[in-house]
């Protein structure tokens, strides 16, 4: 490699590995919207968040400062949300097909594929969130969710009736309140 090759490849990894920098480079530019693409294919599944896939992808932050800081820097802040959300509706057209095979095919696998790769990221999770030092709200608010999770499994559904339940068939409006048929 030439010496100005050098410097250029040196300055673009230094780029590349500064999450809050968002610069015009169309190789960028092509990785923001890859990463837009996988993100949008994962929030197709069931339970998984594109969140935490744009996290493990390490697309989060930048996504959190481009939208926090937007009326600062419009136009970067536009173009860098702008292809991430191209890529994400590319991703959800492209992957939709494909995802919806693979889950009714081989639902298990496909599923434990996911969820391994949701589990694989809470270090990284972790590690970006900044948590030093434990506190007792940690787990108070784990337990709050298992709590709110357990009441909500035992909230009386029949499940016959379960597929035929929508929000117009299961309200009532009558006389400017509303009733829930039973």
């Amino acid at each position: 490699m030439s010496l100005d090759r050098l410097k250029i490849w040196n300055i673009l990894r230094r780029i590349s590995n500064e999450p809050r920098r968002i610069t015009r480079h169309w190789k960028n530019y092509f990785s923001i919207a890859v990463k837009g693409c996988i993100v949008g294919g994962t929030m197709l599944v069931p339970g998984v968040s594109g969140g935490s896939m744009a996290m493990i992808l390490g697309i989060y932050s930048s996504l959190i400062s481009a939208v926090s800081s937007f009326r600062q820097k419009k136009s970067r802040n536009f173009c860098f949300l702008l292809v991430f959300c191209i890529g994400a509706m590319v991703g959800m057209a492209l992957l939709s097909n494909p995802i919806s095979y693979l889950i009714t095919t081989y639902p298990k696998p496909t599923m434990y594929f996911f969820i391994g790769a949701v589990i694989g990221g809470i270090p990284m999770i972790i590690r970006e969130s900044k948590i030093h030092a434990f506190s007792w709200r940690v787990p108070a608010y784990i337990s709050l969710g298992v709590l709110i999770v357990v009441g909500i499994s035992v909230f009386p559904f029949r499940s016959e009736n379960i597929g035929q339940l929508t929000p117009a068939s299961s309200i009532v409006r009558k006389k400017g309140s509303c009733k829930i048929r039973s």
